[in-house]
């Protein structure tokens, strides 16, 4: 699982939604009154909710916000959830990034000569 994953319910994205989902239901919220509330349309909300589309900073912000969060502790949040399951907060194991963004994760592996 990588940042650059194009799976939203993977990585973070997957994480944010859990903790949305998580404070929605200990709130005892409906859909109706956080789509109300977050001004975000029910169904998108849904979808973002249930990490079948990846979150963005204004929804993440108007969600957070209806839920009475600041986006600082839901991230907080979201990556202690990350870490409790990959044993890394952000999700994801350094060594996945070259891999998955196809890069030589050393300049030494690179095909073009440094300059001296």
């Amino acid at each position: 699982m990588t940042p650059l994953d194009k799976e939203p319910e993977t990585g973070m994205n997957g994480f944010i939604a859990a903790e949305l989902r998580a404070e929605r239901s200990a709130k005892q919220i409906t859909y109706d009154q956080l789509s109300e509330e977050s001004g975000v349309n029910r169904r998108t909300l849904i979808r973002l909710l249930q990490a079948q589309r990846s979150i963005d900073v204004a929804h993440m912000a108007s969600i957070a916000s209806a839920l009475g969060l600041d986006l600082v502790e839901l991230m907080e949040r979201a990556e202690g959830r990350a870490e409790q399951a990959t044993g890394n907060k952000f999700g994801f194991s350094i060594e996945d990034l070259p891999a998955a963004a196809g890069l030589a994760p050393y300049p030494e592996e690179t095909d073009w000569e440094q300059p001296e």
